[in-house]
């Protein structure tokens, strides 16, 4: 990386010599606060450009794909990657120019390379539905297997719907579904509103009421 480093601010210096006319031996020969702020400003620069190298190689992520950069900080379509920095426009439609040296130093996540997704929902009843809920929680499972085709029920993930517990002054019920869905798009949305449906639709099957106003809504 030292190599690299140098090399890339060896070339930095050789393009301002030739676009300015400045000789890359005058670099050298400046002292004090010049020498200070061109090694300040070369060391971000070669910074950024030897991350810029990195993404290249990595094969991150492209220009057109979605990702998440630095938990939430950048969340968009990669619109440019460029030696120095990459541009990603939110969904917002602003675009966000971000040195790739602080790229490199972030978490980040192709959601454009993810084929699966999790919908995960808690939901409370009444403590007065008590005996309801076995037979309640075999409906809900029934009703989602019939309207989500793209369930994961190979066994690979889970798919449960459980009694979880007894909260002060309700049950809670907890359904965890996988589908072969890109998380994010419309498709992935339509399917969680097809799982609210679906335990909606089994509540009123078997008369049970939910323990409003709590109802918690998990990703």
């Amino acid at each position: 990386e030292v190599m690299i480093a140098t090399l890339a601010v060896l070339l930095i210096l050789q393009i301002i010599s030739v676009h300015m006319g400045v000789s890359v031996g005058s670099f050298f020969a400046l002292g004090g606060v010049g020498t200070l702020v061109l090694s300040i400003a070369s060391k971000d620069i070669a910074a950024d450009f030897v991350s810029g190298l990195a993404l290249s190689t990595k094969n991150t992520f492209f220009e057109g794909e979605e990702v998440r950069i630095g938990g939430e900080k950048f969340v968009g379509i990669v619109t440019r990657i460029g030696w120095m920095s990459t541009d990603i426009r939110g969904y917002d439609e602003i675009v966000a120019r971000i040195p790739n040296s602080q790229i490199i130093n972030e978490k980040v996540q192709n959601l454009s390379r993810i084929t699966r997704s999790q919908v995960k929902q808690a939901v409370y009843f009444d403590y007065q539905h008590i005996d309801k809920l076995p037979k309640l929680i075999e409906d809900i499972k029934s009703e989602i297997l019939e309207t989500c085709p793209k369930l994961v029920t190979d066994g690979s993930r889970p798919f449960w719907c459980h009694w979880r517990g007894f909260e002060k002054t309700e049950l809670e019920v907890v359904v965890d579904t996988h589908f072969m869905i890109r998380f994010g798009n419309a498709e992935y949305f339509d399917t969680r509103q097809k799982v609210l449906e679906a335990i909606a639709r089994a509540a009123r099957k078997n008369g049970v009421t939910f323990a409003l106003p709590k109802l918690a809504l998990k990703n």
